[in-house]
């Protein structure tokens, strides 16, 4: 009797001894697994950065031609506008002050000066590096915060424009005194009215307004950084569930050596 009792302890040990060896070899293959699949997300979150930094040097190079095309549709107005203004004999213009012309100059290229702000606060924006500039960052908060009043003004301006045109049915040239008509509203005084900005050969038109190029801009880096961020995100999320997975692995492994050392 007692030799069928040892015999049958000694094959109980056995099994439980391949039984424990098996399990171990499950749970070690299982630990590589895991390792192996926090290496590959890990490598892949590394090339994702990579990829983004390259994409945000793009944008960075872009803005350098944003910003340069912005000063241009800027200086046209300007330009344009002072030219405009040059047509009043100084001895009328005498009477006012440079306040008053910088003060009509500035309002009648508004869009302009708007859309120059915002290429420059882009430009600031995208040479944040290091970690790399969120949608809370000040230059973009201030460049979103322009963009509807850019665009406001400039079809206003627009349709304003196309107003005009139906009700002269053709080439303007009361449009093209916007300036003197802006100077005859500051001033008061209607006689700046009288002065035409040319007839016949002499007469020049003044140019379109263009569509302010950082209103693009600013949509193609909000896309842009969204994107980016939703695959950092994701990458981080992958990252995080296996070292989770891991660390649950190894408090498992340690609580079941704990468990066979106390029978």
């Amino acid at each position: 009797m007692s030799k069928t009792s040892l015999h049958q302890r000694k094959k109980k040990e056995r099994e439980n001894s391949s039984s424990s060896s098996a399990d171990s070899k499950r749970v070690q293959a299982l630990e590589e697994e895991i390792n192996k699949a926090l290496q590959t997300v890990q490598i892949t979150k590394f090339r994702t950065q990579e990829l983004q930094t390259q994409w945000r040097t793009h944008l960075l190079r872009m803005s350098y031609l944003v910003v340069l095309l912005a000063m241009h549709q800027c200086s046209t107005p300007v330009t344009e506008c002072i030219k405009e203004l040059k047509l009043i004999d100084n001895s009328a213009a005498s009477n006012v002050s440079g306040l008053t012309f910088m003060g009509v100059i500035f309002g009648d290229s508004a869009v302009e000066f708007m859309n120059l702000f915002i290429s420059i606060a882009l430009f600031r924006f995208l040479c944040v590096r290091n970690p790399p500039g969120t949608f809370s960052n000040l230059s973009y908060c201030c460049s979103s915060s322009m963009i509807m009043l850019c665009l406001g003004m400039f079809f206003h301006s627009y349709q304003k424009t196309q107003k005009a045109q139906e009700e002269e049915e053709g080439p303007i040239v009361g449009s093209n005194r916007g300036c003197i008509e802006s100077l005859a509203s500051w001033t008061g005084e209607e006689k700046f009215m009288s002065y035409s900005v040319g007839d016949g050969e002499d007469a020049f038109e003044r140019s379109a307004r263009q569509f302010p190029i950082s209103c693009v801009f600013h949509v193609i880096v909000t896309v842009c950084y969204f994107v980016m961020k939703m695959g950092m995100d994701q990458c981080d999320g992958n990252v995080e569930a296996m070292e989770k997975l891991q660390r649950e692995l190894i408090e498992s492994k340690k609580k079941n050596t704990i468990s066979k050392k106390s029978k």
